[in-house]
């Protein structure tokens, strides 16, 4: 180290004294260094050069000598040189030698005044900095130093030396560094932050004063773009919101200039925020001309309803992209806000798509109950009828006709006959004639004009829900390309598209990209007549657009009708520049607009793909890429949906007798047949087909089935908002947990992160946007007063216009601890089980009657790794139940439900485990201590899929909730409770079955069920609408059918690929639905809980969870896959427990089913073979032998102790 004196020299030193002094330090330190070893050499060296650059500083601050200070640091700079030559490549070194490069340079500027001079330092450093890049340097001190000269050489290019050009070069190699920075993921300091949004203005800057505003506006954009990468390094930095809001602002006064204010609507909220942030720090001059620039930025843009999607937009941002729940930066907003803006949103979001889903359903509900349908569902039975009385009139008369309806052959009669003998038979025989010919003449109303107009309408209403949600998915709110570099690459491959199909140029586009010489740009450009635009006295884009022809492509191409009708003299300028052969300026803005609309293409992908199947040529993705070039993705996806929907592959149910139909036991044929044999008539042997016609029954069907294909693929926002709301929430937490908080925020923050579960609705008015506009668009001025005023806002004070946002939109209401407790059964405790995201425990928040609590387990249990370690491979108890639930499902589905499943080791490991057996030694501690009955425990996600009920600790006293508010409500709704006024006429209870016999047992399963209830309610379900129908107008529902809870992906798969006879459900239905059962029984082939996944979410999902959210008091289901014959079982046995014990709570009525069905031996199971008559069906019967090999079929866990209820247990 260098020595004190020589680092703080003593006021009476000489310069020439402590140079000496330098000089023979200096020297030592080389002597070292030349006796060093490998291990110590690199850093000896590094320390040298730091020592230097010191030095140099410590002449010109404290001597007051730029020219001593000049000979340190060139003399460091030469040693530095030295150790390069050796073969040093320390990153240390490195850095060092850049940092004296900088230094060099400007003490050469600013004291020596020779900004030649120090131009010639910033190049030679950058000489280096760009060798040590290529090479692979990646440490964030050598990237900062290159960016710090490539921003002074291209200010003393610009300012000093007056060579814009050259200004943009530096720029230009500096902004290819930075891109390559962001996109390797690497560090980014505070430092490299600053630089790099310095760069971006000043680069824009520098086109703009060479008439260049196009360019100008790129950069800016591009720096933008970069917001989420940069912010966290922007919190240290005091002048990064203002370097932001600097940027913001560059864009709406060029696009006023442009008279573009839909551009500068879009961008007003985020550069407001910017400009509220960056208050404090900005200096008077620049106030002068942000307030001259807002002031006419308000006064010349119109308001518009824009505001409040823009406003929305900027919310997204700044809770997803600007903000990390996991991370500790926070840009003027606290936690707490965040979390209520993130509320806010999902809200929101639900409630639109509530919406746009209840437009749909409700259309479908009208047309099914519509009095024509409802009247053509009684056609078949009603011709039924007639056909068999038409066949007894014409025995008695003794005429065989060719057809029933047939007149001439009543010419056979004599007069005594059709006077006097069969007179009141061939009066009954022509009026069921007519009647008869008015049934065939209703079954033709399906081609009726005004029919077929009322199906395309709905079908184009379920279009329009679907392709709406697409858009804003994607955010594609308009077509047309706006940028210039967009517009020439689509105006590129337009010219090339005349001869060959856009897909096939742009594959050749991915290998040899047309703008890497102006020979290939020029021949590539040939046939859009671009010479005509660069002659050109105006240069107007129309003038280039009318030269494209008519082609198909040339059709495609959309820009914005703006940028058609506006000059581009920087366009002119590049092509009059590609005429000389220079292509470099050209070619970059082109490569840079391909590699962003690769990068779009790839998310547009999975979109397109969910409508293109995988062997059609071209692919999705070069359809999705053609797409976005000529800027009409928007179009495309409508071709692409409506083609979908009205594919080949779709399956049209074409039965006359429609499942629609409430079926009976007993089918009328039946009846007409026994009261034929009663009243002694033969029957008439037909040996003619009846003419077959198209009924009304058939589009609407067919309709029904599109509903199907779109709801699978139909992309719910509102759900991946309540995850984010559920992240928030347990940042929230976090703060909570840290600073000591109460119990009464633990309890509301937890029920918080629940927002999906709480059955919490907006009920949106059409003109809620423009409500909430005015004020928002009001508030845009605030920052004015502060800056005419020179104030800025003290540290903690909310953005106005986020504040009027939370003031204007809701605030979930939270059921208190007082109002709990007062709900609470007499000898009951509510419990809410979480991992603590402070400590890395699982904890337990406890409400009884006396008192709320926040209980500890031992460490033994609690310690969050036991549960959820995914660092080892066979990470925690969560991950060892979630392999072997999926080993479970994946043996289930593969067998078909044919055989019986082989034991699960997975099962002693995790719930034989140390911890869930003192988890559950725990609670029923705790439950004896109190002499308490019933424990409601709301699990979080992951633990909520473990049998808990299985434990005989925990059997009858445990029950699940999903939430607080769910808890609550349920309990406070009375068993009697009136369904809403669209159910009252259906049936209290209701039985789902399958519209084939594919499932094993499933339809005697759901014919006994129906028998014992008493109810001529067996829907036959063949569709989603019929699923939703059912559960939503039934006090008691019980799903006898395969229906299957399918990721949206594996949905679309089976709907492309096969036709499944399955219903598939997606679980975010259930969270759009009003539902009011008191009881659902589901056994589905499928898990209803979502599988766990390691992402520290607090909320349980699946379809179980979702229909409670919606309304649902009580579902008996299952953890995991039931298998057919075991889930009819169980079934017996709980109806029948639940019948002789009608004051038996739900929960209890389950364990006891679960142990009759372990405990059901060989006898049992043949008993129950001849009551439901299960020896009748092939795949039954062979399904019953496969279980036979043992004395209790179903002992093993795996068949009962997933069985379980949620939610309210009281009868």
């Amino acid at each position: 180290m260098i020595p004190a004196d020589i680092l703080n020299p003593p006021k009476d030193t000489l310069l020439a004294d402590w140079l000496i002094r330098v000089e023979n330090e200096v020297a030592t330190r080389l002597e070292q260094i030349s006796q060093a070893s490998e291990a110590t050499l690199s850093q000896l060296r590094a320390e040298l050069l730091d020592d230097y650059f010191n030095l140099g500083g410590i002449a010109v601050n404290t001597f007051k000598a730029p020219t001593s200070a000049q000979q340190l640091w060139q003399t460091g700079i030469n040693q530095a040189k030295h150790f390069l030559n050796q073969g040093e490549t320390d990153a240390k070194v490195r850095e060092n030698l850049l940092k004296l490069y900088f230094n060099a340079g400007v003490n050469v500027h600013q004291f020596l005044h020779s900004p030649t001079e120090s131009q010639q330092l910033y190049q030679e450093g950058l000489h280096h900095a760009q060798t040590f890049l290529n090479q692979g340097e990646t440490q964030a001190g050598v990237r900062e130093q290159t960016l710090r000269l490539y921003f002074n050489a291209a200010v003393n290019a610009q300012q000093a030396l007056n060579y814009p050009q050259q200004a943009v070069q530096f720029y230009r190699q500096a902004i290819y560094y930075i891109e390559q920075f962001l996109e390797s993921g690497a560090e980014i300091t505070p430092g490299i932050g600053e630089l790099t949004l310095k760069l971006y203005h000043n680069a824009g800057i520098v086109h703009l004063q060479l008439n260049e505003t196009e360019q100008a506006v790129i950069y800016w954009q591009q720096g933008l773009s970069h917001t989420s990468q940069l912010l966290p390094a922007a919190e240290s930095q005091t002048n990064s919101y203002e370097l932001f809001s600097k940027l913001s602002e560059n864009l709406l006064a060029a696009w006023g200039n442009q008279g573009q204010p839909e551009r500068i609507i879009h961008t007003l909220p985020q550069a407001g925020f910017w400009l509220w942030l960056s208050l404090e720090p900005i200096k008077s001059p620049y106030r002068l001309t942000l307030l001259r620039n807002w002031h006419k930025h308000l006064e010349n843009t119109p308001v518009a309803a824009t505001i409040t999607t823009a406003f929305q937009q900027l919310l997204y941002s700044i809770l997803w992209r600007w903000h990390n729940p996991q991370q500790p930066h926070r840009h003027g907003i606290s936690t707490e806000k965040l979390l209520a803006l993130s509320e806010s949103c999902y809200l929101i979001a639900q409630a639109r798509e509530k919406q746009g889903f209840d437009v749909v359903y409700q259309n479908l509900h009208k047309l099914h109950h519509s009095s024509l349908v409802q009247e053509a569902l009684t056609l078949p039975q009603q011709q039924r009828t007639l056909e068999q009385r038409l066949t007894v009139h014409w025995h008695k008369l003794g005429i065989k006709p060719a057809t029933l309806d047939e007149t001439a052959a009543l010419q056979q009669l004599s007069w005594w006959q059709t006077q006097i003998s069969q007179r009141k038979t061939l009066v009954q025989l022509k009026a069921d004639i007519a009647a008869y010919h008015r049934l065939l003449q209703l079954n033709q109303l399906a081609n009726h004009p005004s029919w077929q107009c009322t199906i395309e309408r709905s079908e184009a209403i379920l279009f329009e829900w679907l392709y709406t949600a697409l858009q804003q998915q994607l955010n594609l709110a308009k077509s047309g390309l706006e940028n210039l570099p967009d517009i020439i690459l689509g105006i590129l491959l337009v010219s090339q598209s005349v001869e060959a199909s856009p897909e096939q140029v742009v594959e050749t586009w991915s290998q040899t990209p047309p703008w890497q010489s102006s020979e290939h740009l020029q021949a590539a450009f040939a046939k859009s007549a671009w010479q005509k635009l660069a002659d050109a006295s105006e240069p107007f884009l129309f003038l280039w657009l009318d030269f494209l022809g008519t082609h198909p492509t040339a059709q495609r191409l959309t820009i914005r009708e703006e940028q058609i009708n506006s000059e581009q003299p920087g366009l002119q300028m590049w092509l009059r520049e590609l005429a000389l052969g220079k292509v470099e300026k050209l070619a970059t803005l082109l490569q840079r607009a391909w590699n962003q609309v690769q990068h779009q293409a790839q998310q547009l992908t999975p979109t397109f793909a969910k409508f293109i199947a995988s062997e059609v040529t071209p692919t999705a993705y070069q359809q999705a890429l053609v797409a976005q070039i000529l800027g009409d993705v928007p179009p495309q996806l409508e071709i692409l949906i409506k083609k979908w929907l009205s594919s080949s592959c779709l399956k049209v149910i074409a039965d006359q007798e429609s499942h629609l139909a409430i079926e009976s036991p007993t089918s009328s044929v039946e009846e007409d047949n026994q009261a034929n044999q009663e009243n002694n008539t033969p029957e008439f042997k037909k040996d003619y087909q009846a003419q077959s016609h198209e009924t009304i029954l058939q589009p609407l069907n067919t309709l029904k089935q599109k509903f199907n294909r779109v709801i699978s693929t139909y992309p719910p926002s509102h759900l991946a908002l309540a995850e984010l709301v559920s992240q928030w929430a347990n940042a929230r937490l976090a703060e909570l947990l840290i600073t000591q908080a109460t119990v009464q925020q633990i309890w509301e923050t937890l029920e918080r992160a629940r927002i999906s579960l709480t059955e919490n609705r907006l009920n949106l008015g059409h003109d809620w946007e423009e409500r909430v506009e005015q004020a928002l668009w009001n508030a845009l001025a605030t920052p004015l007063v502060w800056l005419e005023e020179g104030k800025a806002p003290t540290k903690g004070t909310l953005w106005p216009l986020l504040q009027i946002w939370l003031d204007n939109t809701w605030v979930v209401k939270l059921p208190g601890i007082e109002t709990c407790q007062r709900h609470l059964l007499s000898q009951e405790a509510l419990v809410q089980a979480f991992f603590d995201p402070v400590q890395r425990r699982l904890r337990l928040l406890w409400l009884d009657q006396h008192q709320v609590s926040l209980r500890d387990l031992p460490d033994a249990a609690a310690h969050q790794r036991f549960w959820t370690n995914p660092t080892i491979k066979k990470g925690g108890l969560l991950e060892q139940w979630a392999q072997g639930l999926s080993a479970w499902q994946r043996q289930y589905q593969a067998s078909k439900d044919q055989v019986k499943m082989n034991p699960s080791s997975h099962w002693d490991t995790v719930i034989n485990s140390r911890q869930m057996q003192i988890v559950a030694n725990c609670l029923t501690r705790w439950t004896q201590q109190q002499n308490l009955k019933q424990i409601t425990v709301i699990f979080p996600a992951g633990l909520d899929q473990l049998p808990w009920e299985a434990l005989p600790e925990l059997e009858t006293a445990l029950v699940r909730e999903i939430s607080i508010t769910h808890w609550l409500q349920s309990r406070s709704r009375s068993p009697d409770s009136p369904l809403p006024p669209i159910a009252q006429l259906q049936p209290k209870y209701c039985v789902i079955t399958e519209p084939t016999n594919l499932t094993p047992c499933k339809t005697q399963e759901a014919q006994w069920v129906a028998q014992h209830f008493n109810t001529q309610s067996l829907v036959s379900a063949r569709s989603i609408f019929d699923v939703i129908q059912s559960i939503s107008h039934s006090h008691w529902v019980h799903f006898a059918l395969p229906i299957h809870f399918s990721d949206p992906q594996q949905l679309i798969n089976d709907l492309n690929s096969k036709e499944s006879e399955s219903i598939q459900l997606p679980d975010w239905i259930g969270t759009l639905l009003p539902i009011s059962a008191q009881l659902m029984v589901m056994l589905p082939g499928e898990s209803p809980i979502k599988a766990f996944q390691s992402t520290g979410s607090i909320t349980p999902q699946g379809i179980i969870p979702a229909l409670m959210a919606a309304g649902a008091k009580t579902i008996v289901g299952t953890l995991w896959p039931c298998p057919s014959l075991a889930g009819l079982c169980f079934s017996y046995h709980f109806y029948q427990i639940a019948h002789h014990n009608p004051d038996l709570p739900w929960h209890q009525v389950t364990a006891q089913a679960r142990r009759a069905l372990r405990e059901m031996s060989n006898q049992d199971l043949q008993e129950l073979v001849k009551q439901f008559d299960l020896s009748s069906n092939e795949t039954c019967q062979h399904l019953i032998q496969e279980y036979q090999s043992t004395e209790r079929p179903f002992n093993h866990p795996l068949f009962w102790a997933g069985l379980t209820v949620f939610g309210q247990v009281e009868r």
